[in-house]
């Protein structure tokens, strides 16, 4: 078809009066001042509002909430480009920036409360195990969220002073026990506790006494001293018993001697 000098001065004209940025095509004013993509790598014919983008082909996978924010909430319509990844660009700061800035070292995208104390911990001076995974941070680190979490004393007697206090058998206040749990408890349960130095004195976590006993205070009868210790709690001896076993003992003597009170 041959292009009559009014349809092309018509041409012209409209073109000229296109706002700047628009599409070719059309007379809407495109947002976006600088963008790489066409318009069809996120929009649909349907809608311009209907934005089918896959978002992890630029490195940031949208997860969690992030799956239903709104572009504008971290782009600048103008410059998709310009962009700040960090969370703070987007997130206020609870803690008040006592824990430091990075918010990713202790939570996901799965949320806020959303994170694994155990990984977390595993980069401090206190690893968390056993029965601590169990117990609420506040416990530990009260104040939350403002409190500055690198207070909390690593020591086991920052939070269980009152269980070494208040323990009767034995009595680890009375008997000069040491107020670090670690030396005789595991992180799983208090019970059943294991003394390392104890089979240098008398073995009672090998040979004969293995699991024959309960609890401290079948030997050790005196709650306030753990040096006194009686045998005959558990062994019932007669003088025929004595006499085959401990052959060079004396036949008069028929009960073990308790040690000296310390």
């Amino acid at each position: 078809m041959r292009t009559t000098p009014l349809v092309f001065a018509l041409t012209l004209t409209l073109a000229a009066a296109a706002p700047a940025g628009a599409q070719p095509g059309s007379t809407r004013q495109s947002p976006h001042k600088r963008l790489e993509r066409k318009c069809d790598a996120c929009h649909v014919p349907t809608s311009f509002r209907d934005i089918r983008f896959s978002h992890q082909e630029t490195g940031f996978a949208l997860e969690g909430p992030h799956a239903v924010a709104r572009c504008l909430a971290c782009h600048n319509v103008e410059d998709f480009s310009r962009v700040d990844k960090s969370c703070a660009s987007c997130h206020s700061d609870v803690h008040r920036g006592r824990n430091g800035g990075t918010c990713e070292r202790c939570h996901n995208p799965g949320g806020w409360r959303v994170f694994d104390s155990e990984d977390i911990h595993a980069s401090t001076s206190f690893p968390v195990m056993g029965r601590h995974l169990l117990v609420d941070c506040e416990a530990c680190h009260p104040g939350m969220p403002e409190a500055d979490f690198r207070n909390a004393s690593p020591e086991c007697i920052g939070c269980h002073r009152s269980d070494y206090e208040s323990v009767a058998s034995p009595d680890h206040a009375a008997s000069g026990f040491s107020t670090d749990c670690r030396e005789c408890h595991e992180f799983t349960a208090w019970t059943p506790a294991v003394m390392s130095d104890h089979d240098a004195i008398f073995p009672i976590f090998s040979g004969r006494h293995h699991n024959r006993w309960n609890q401290c205070s079948d030997c050790h009868v005196s709650a306030g001293n753990y040096r006194v210790f009686e045998c005959l709690e558990c062994h019932a001896h007669t003088v025929e018993n004595l006499s085959l076993i401990h052959i060079s003992e004396p036949r008069d003597r028929t009960r073990s001697r308790m040690p000296s009170s310390a």
